[in-house]
């Protein structure tokens, strides 16, 4: 068991015998983070700023600046997940646009071996082909070029993190 599972364990037996304290929701709040569980920790976050809210408690600027931190962990996790899918979708669009030029042109060469077409006009339907395929692999990179996360500005502001189109 980790030092952080440790802590869990008390955080949430204090809970147990204290609901209403701070201090324990804050450091579950921190160990659920530490093990990469942000949705956990940010309700545990919010509960301890609930209940610094309704008490008074003169700990909510930590408190205030432990849930923003884990709502940043939270937005760098799923921007990250977001990044790795769209690396994937991009990679299988293009393989099919790859893969029906591909099928396209085994088309025209079966006719041109059949006789249905002069190996001129094969050879331009081909090219026609092969263009089109290029303009819409490079439109595909360039629209995923554009939503691309490094094409974005951060912007902060006290109450939460967001991402704008520079």
């Amino acid at each position: 068991m980790s030092s952080w599972e440790g802590v869990m364990d008390d955080c949430l037996k204090s809970i147990e015998l204290y609901p209403q304290n701070v201090k324990a929701f804050y450091y579950l709040a921190q160990a659920q983070a530490a093990l990469n569980h942000p949705n956990e920790a940010l309700v545990s976050a919010l509960k301890a700023y609930d209940i610094c809210v309704g008490t008074g408690n003169p700990s909510m600027s930590f408190v205030s600046a432990l849930v923003l931190r884990i709502k940043k962990e939270r937005w760098d996790l799923k921007e990250k997940r977001r990044i790795r899918e769209q690396s994937e979708l991009l990679a299988e669009l293009a393989e099919r646009l790859e893969h029906a030029r591909d099928v396209q042109t085994t088309a025209v060469k079966g006719a041109l071996e059949r006789g249905e077409k002069s190996s001129t006009e094969a050879e331009d339907e081909i090219k026609i082909t092969e263009e089109i395929s290029q303009r819409k692999l490079d439109e595909l990179h360039r629209v995923f070029a554009v939503a691309h996360p490094s094409n974005l500005k951060k912007r902060v502001s006290k109450s939460n993190y967001q991402y704008v189109w520079r």
